[in-house]
Formats: structure tokens, C-alpha cells, sequence
């Protein structure tokens, strides 16, 4: 029989729009958890978000009519493409600084993170937001050639660790 997953704080962490939400990790399983009410989410989505595009792999625990609106409108915008950039850089920072500290798992799953937001950076350079890649099979179909084998790699890498 299962455990029951502690609520305690230690256990969460705070949503960012602070009126509740978190994350909430329990038997190897990260759960994040964020509300909004629909002005705050359309809005959010309007910046060009990337949790526009995430959305469609979101499981809805309750949607009172404004998910449906909210699905059919992501956009990339100068938010987006900034954001991804800023993402590739991160991830790369901390790739290149585990390979130093010889954190080679870490290492390698950092830089798998970088490809991931280089390819969907590429992408949106394209304009084109309803192919915008999330899940590793559309990050492969729409990377390019040279980066694809590689993110392959770095894919394969990160299910036998």
C-alpha cells in the first residue's frame, strides 16, 4: 500500500502568484499544482508564456470554461523568445558548472535541458505556434538535422541513468 504524501511545508514549495498552488513531491513523483482565475491566465498567456504551449499536456483537476479559451490562443511573442534564450543560457551555465564539479548525471541532464529550449527557441523563430514542440517526439521532429542525434543522445543518456 502507497504512502500518503506529506503536506508539510518542507514537502512544498509556494506558488508564484502567492494564492496558493506548489509543488509537492512524493514517491519519486514531482506534482505542481498552480491557480489562477481566467483574467490572470489569459493574461499570462497574452505575455506569450510558455505555459500556454505546456498546457496541452496539463491534467485539469477543475476548469470552469477557461482552459477551452486559453488552449485555442498561444502565441510566441518578443516575452517568449527572450524567455527561451534566457532558459538556453541557464541550463547550459549549470551543465558546463556540474561537468566541472564532476556531477556527470547532472551535468548531462542540464545540457539536455539547454537543447530542449535551443530547439523550441529555433522553432519560434519560424512564428508558427501551433507546432510549438513540447514533448521530446516534437522536439525531434522539429529540430533540426545536426542538433537532432545529439538531443537523441542526450535523450537515451537521461532513461538509463
Amino acid at each position: 500500500m502507497g504512502r500518503v504524501p506529506s503536506t508539510s511545508p518542507k514537502n512544498r514549495s509556494p506558488s508564484p502568484s502567492g494564492r496558493g498552488g506548489g509543488q509537492l513531491d512524493s514517491m519519486d513523483t514531482e506534482i505542481h499544482v498552480q491557480l489562477f482565475t481566467p483574467e490572470e491566465l489569459g493574461r499570462i498567456i497574452g505575455e506569450g508564456s510558455l505555459l500556454g504551449f505546456m498546457l496541452k499536456y496539463s491534467v485539469v483537476l477543475l476548469d470552469r470554461g477557461c482552459l477551452s479559451m486559453v488552449r485555442s490562443r498561444p502565441r510566441v511573442t518578443e516575452f517568449t523568445i527572450r524567455t527561451l534564450r534566457r532558459s538556453i543560457l541557464a541550463a547550459l551555465g549549470l551543465a558546463i558548472e556540474r561537468f566541472y564539479l564532476e556531477m556527470l548525471g547532472e551535468s548531462a541532464s542540464h545540457l539536455y535541458h539547454s537543447i530542449r529550449h535551443l530547439i523550441r527557441y529555433l522553432y519560434t523563430l519560424s512564428g508558427d505556434p501551433e507546432g510549438f514542440p513540447v514533448s521530446d517526439e516534437e522536439l525531434l521532429l522539429r529540430s533540426p538535422e545536426d542538433l537532432r542525434s545529439f538531443f537523441k543522445k542526450l535523450i537515451e543518456m537521461r532513461r538509463r541513468d
